[in-house]
């Protein structure tokens, strides 16, 4: 059945298409169209019901580019284009033909917080929808019927409003879809990175994937947004650290809100600074390693080493990886303790580590390369100690080794 699309607004103009209503030089412009299903004598097809018209312009002085919106609109029966006021879409999402199909093939509905998104998204075969109205909007809830018995992946902006607008679409889909995910590409971020942006790094959405997938499922209750950290959260892990044992059990849970963390993500962070790193750094320096460290220093995937210690301290996904690489006290240690290995000379990685712990590092380095492929500096570690070549196992179960490749060394 057609959809029904009520309030048309008043025209104000002849817009046409495809010129513009004013001459605007050194204007970029992208169309988004907005389909609806209309019935013909020869059945249903689908029709451009709205465009919402994106243009990057320079400021006023010409030193950086802001964006604006306006929204077209068709105008029946001539069917003539006319600039308006938003129009009312509350029955519309962007793309809404392969949403629908979707839906008969069972597949994963992607949300998007913007329609460049939602295009990036589609460009590697994946089915992506957004809503005109943008992330400070409510939710309308004629929209709630698309995602009936569907799996949805929300993946919101890293910024504040980005992230209030995933929960946002998460609560109000909670009653209808078979699962929700809200995947955050960039915890700890605020800087407004999105999709786009991670798909300039994966063309094909391998590594997309591979965080979808290791995603755990949105439930009621889980609203808070992640925020990027501050001086102040890093501070306080390290007064943490210094606590005795019974003064930090007394603070944990305290602590453990004040974070936006759970405990057990607390314990996890502060054990691993606790009496260890400034020894682990100071021996990586000298060129030896003597203590017993190297789990939650160079960490590597979980499943990789059978050990107690190995399976506490494994990382459980690339996702996990690259919240460790943003965390404010891991991250960085993580990052000078490879600059203290590569800065070391005429040894091999085994005269440094040992034998067994020179594997671990080598699959640590390439567990948070891929993480991170940015931070040049665990690749370097793997160019300087084992000749560019990446630890198999750790590729293998990151799904980017071949089949039957065997572990080298």
């Amino acid at each position: 059945m057609a959809a029904k699309i009520k309030n048309t607004p008043k025209p104000r103009f002849n817009f046409g298409l495809p010129e513009s209503d004013e001459v605007l030089h050194d204007a970029h412009e992208v169309v988004y169209s907005y389909l609806a299903p209309r019935e013909t004598p020869e059945g249903v097809e689908w029709c451009e019901w709205f465009q919402k018209v994106r243009r990057d312009l320079p400021t006023a002085g010409g030193d950086g580019r802001r964006k604006t919106f306006r929204y077209r609109w068709r105008l029946a029966p001539t069917h003539v284009w006319i600039r308006t006021k938003r129009p009312r879409s509350d029955e519309l999402i962007y793309n809404l033909p392969a949403v629908l199909g979707a839906v008969e093939r069972g597949a994963t509905i992607y949300w998007a917080e913007g329609e460049k998104d939602a295009d990036a998204l589609a460009n590697v075969c994946l089915v992506a929808t957004t809503a005109s109205e943008g992330a400070g909007a409510k939710w309308p809830p004629e929209l709630t019927p698309y995602f009936k018995d569907r799996r949805v992946v929300v993946l919101p902006d890293a910024d504040e409003p980005g992230r209030k607008h995933a929960y946002k679409v998460a609560k109000a889909l909670q009653e209808v879809a078979a699962s929700i995910k809200i995947v955050d590409l960039y915890p700890g971020r605020g800087d407004g990175h999105d999709v786009s942006d991670w798909l300039k790094h994966d063309a094909v959405g391998a590594k997309l994937y591979e965080a979808v997938k290791a995603a755990p499922e949105w439930q009621p209750g889980d609203d808070t947004p992640i925020a990027a950290a501050t001086p102040e959260d890093e501070a306080l892990l390290v007064e943490l650290a210094a606590l005795s044992p019974l003064d930090y059990a007394r603070r944990r849970k305290r602590a453990a809100v004040k974070l936006g963390i759970s405990v057990t993500d607390l314990d996890r962070f502060v054990a691993a600074q606790q009496g260890t790193y400034d020894g682990a750094v100071a021996e990586l320096r000298r060129g030896r390693k003597t203590g017993h460290w190297i789990w939650f220093v160079f960490p590597q995937l979980d499943g990789l080493g059978r050990s107690e210690m190995s399976q506490r301290y494994g990382i459980a996904s690339l996702q996990e990886a690259r919240a460790y690489v943003a965390h404010p006290v891991l991250g960085p240690r993580l990052r000078e303790c490879a600059a203290a290995l590569i800065a070391t000379h005429g040894r091999s990685p085994e005269g440094i580590l040992g034998s067994i712990d020179a594997v671990k590092v080598r699959s640590s380095m390439t567990l948070f390369e891929k993480a991170a492929p940015d931070e040049a500096v665990f690749g370097a570690v793997i160019d300087r100690f084992y000749g560019g070549r990446r630890d198999p196992a750790t590729e293998a179960m990151l799904g980017t080794a071949s089949a039957g490749q065997e572990r080298e060394g």
